[in-house]
């Protein structure tokens, strides 16, 4: 499969842009990002926040990879990276995507619209761009914010997998949400 959006190459939407994460991108700032409460509530790195040279790593190795995109979250005007959104586990036989995620590192930054604006965008390349069907998104029950960004941006629940989450030494439910492209609706 071609590499939709090569390196160098960027997603525009209103007020930001999106491109490919690169080692170099993986700085002090983002590095506290990951270890801050207050934005790894409900990430995976809260569990065990990753080293810088494995976040390089860790950007390097999908880099290049068609079948996931990690790309940056920057603000248009001044060019300030504020997160990052990833569409991954790619199937291009069924067409479909296991997982968008998506974090906003500046807490200043957060309830502005920009995690909606990323998603929405993110979800129109994966069908227009890469040919997607379906792109699924896993959300704790608890996690509100997120809840209404997927909603916001066209999700619906499809399925709840009971207990499967832990935050805080409890256990959660995961909600699935899913949006279908256009060209489904019909089907």
């Amino acid at each position: 499969m071609k590499d939709m959006l090569p390196i160098g190459e960027k997603l525009f939407s209103d007020r930001l842009y999106y491109r490919r994460i690169l080692p170099t991108d993986v700085t002090d700032e983002y590095h506290r990002w990951l270890g801050d409460p207050r934005v790894n509530e409900y990430l995976e790195t809260r569990h065990n926040c990753p080293s810088m040279e494995e976040m390089r790593a860790f950007a390097a190795d999908h880099a290049f990879d068609p079948a996931y995109y990690l790309l940056g979250i920057f603000i248009r005007s001044g060019h300030l990276h504020i997160g990052n959104i990833k569409l991954s586990h790619i199937n291009f036989t069924h067409q479909y995507s296991e997982n968008i995620s998506y974090f906003i590192g500046p807490v200043d930054r957060q309830g502005m619209g920009y995690a909606t604006e990323a998603v929405k965008r993110v979800s129109q390349f994966g069908f227009e761009d890469l040919g997607l069907l379906r792109i699924e998104a896993g959300a704790h029950r608890t996690h509100t914010a997120t809840r209404k960004v997927l909603e916001k941006s066209g999700y619906h629940v499809e399925s709840t997998c009971q207990r499967k989450m832990r935050r805080a030494g409890v256990r959660e439910d995961q909600l699935i949400y899913v949006r279908f492209s256009e060209e489904t609706q019909d089907e």
